[in-house]
């Protein structure tokens, strides 16, 4: 199973957190991490509880004093616990409580692949109806979101907060605020500041009076 963990991990994440700042494309990557495990044949360290934590750990330790880093990296621990969650490790006690209870660590079959075929479709399945959902909540049919996903894994906040076409995305407004400074001003050169028109030497204003020295 591939899509099954992507697809419901940014699901998840953005039901539960409703944050478009953490960076989702580490949160799919430590959702599929544990997978690395098929090479060796049998579940390990990621497939517990415990991998989950020293990833954390590393990430706060790493992170230290750099909020924004950290707000980028956590996304791998939360990906890795979600993961737990959608492979059903927590029905294996004896893998899923490791080290408190003894055995079941590197025993057994990958649970991802522990299941019928049909089951490993309908996963798969349902993971690719929720990225195709992700895709078109978030607008990334459309290029300014699409662009900061690829670029830093966040969501558009406009986009995110009002739906596609609820608002106009961050990288838009930009651009027409950078449009509008760079515009030439509308004012003629024969007006002044407030918009009325200046008097021609020799001409009197609206109300027929000349300007001072030509009376």
């Amino acid at each position: 199973m591939f899509l099954w963990f992507l697809g419901l991990s940014v699901v998840i994440v953005w039901s539960i957190f409703q944050s478009p700042a953490l960076d989702y494309r580490l949160v799919m990557f430590g959702s599929v991490l544990p997978l690395a495990e098929v090479a060796l044949g049998s579940p390990n360290i990621l497939h517990t509880p415990v991998g989950s934590v020293l990833a954390l750990t590393l990430v706060m330790i790493v992170s230290w004093g750099r909020p924004l880093r950290r707000r980028s990296l956590i996304g791998i621990p939360i990906g890795m616990f979600l993961h737990l969650v959608l492979d059903a490790s927590w029905t294996r006690s004896s893998l899923f409580w490791w080290p408190v209870t003894s055995g079941g660590f590197a025993t057994g079959s990958i649970p991802e692949v522990d299941r019928p075929l049909p089951v490993w479709l309908l996963l798969e399945a349902l993971g690719g109806i929720a990225l195709v959902w992700a895709w078109q909540r978030f607008g990334l049919d459309d290029a300014a979101p699409r662009r900061t996903f690829f670029r830093t894994g966040q969501m558009d906040r406009s986009v995110a907060r009002h739906g596609p076409g609820g608002g106009a995305s961050v990288e838009g407004q930009r651009a027409r605020g950078a449009a509008g400074r760079s515009a030439p001003g509308r004012s003629g050169t024969g007006r002044s500041g407030s918009g009325r028109a200046r008097p021609r030497p020799g001409e009197g204003d609206s109300s027929g009076h000349k300007p001072k020295g030509e009376q």
